[in-house]
């Protein structure tokens, strides 16, 4: 947890925007998760 009581990414950079990124090589399992997440704050995007 941040200073601001919102969960970080481990090993996640901020962007300009002040979201997290992070870098990953097998998407399937977090769009799983952007699927289920219950307040839809997680968000898969493909380069």
């Amino acid at each position: 947890m941040g200073d601001d009581d919102k969960a970080e990414i481990i090993g996640g950079k901020k962007n300009e925007k002040g979201d997290y990124e992070l870098d990953i090589d097998e998407v399937e399992c977090n769009k799983d998760a952007e699927e289920v997440c219950p307040v839809q704050v997680i968000k898969v995007i493909e380069n």
